[in-house]
């Protein structure tokens, strides 16, 4: 964050006051549940392999709720492209709408030093 010019290392009392740092957020939070499952996945074929039943049950719930967490947080992160669009869109026209009209000038002449 950039305070009087300089690097500040506080962090940000407000991380979600864009658009963009919540699309940040999100998608750490999704590469976060990528490893997660990565790594559950793993435990769950360690559990296969030492017959622990009831441990492959609760990491297959595990994966089960990582699945739901991570279409959640793909859709959030679509609604926020959605909302980042939308808001370019609206800051255009509002631009476009403070701006004066280009004034026509009379365009340049054909005939010049090529004689055309």
């Amino acid at each position: 964050m950039v305070q009087n010019g300089a690097m500040s290392d506080a962090p940000n009392p407000n991380p979600f006051d864009s658009i963009e740092s919540a699309q940040e957020f999100l998608g750490l939070l999704s590469e976060a549940i990528k490893e997660a499952t990565r790594d559950v996945v793993a435990d769950r074929e360690a559990g296969l392999s030492q017959a622990q039943q009831r441990r492959v049950d609760a990491l297959n719930l595990a994966l089960y709720k990582l699945k739901l967490l991570d279409e959640h947080v793909d859709k959030s992160l679509k609604i926020l492209k959605d909302l980042h669009s939308i808001r370019r869109i609206l800051v255009g026209e509002r631009t476009e709408a403070e701006e004066p009209e280009p004034i026509d000038e009379a365009p340049p002449e054909t005939s010049g030093r090529f004689g055309v």
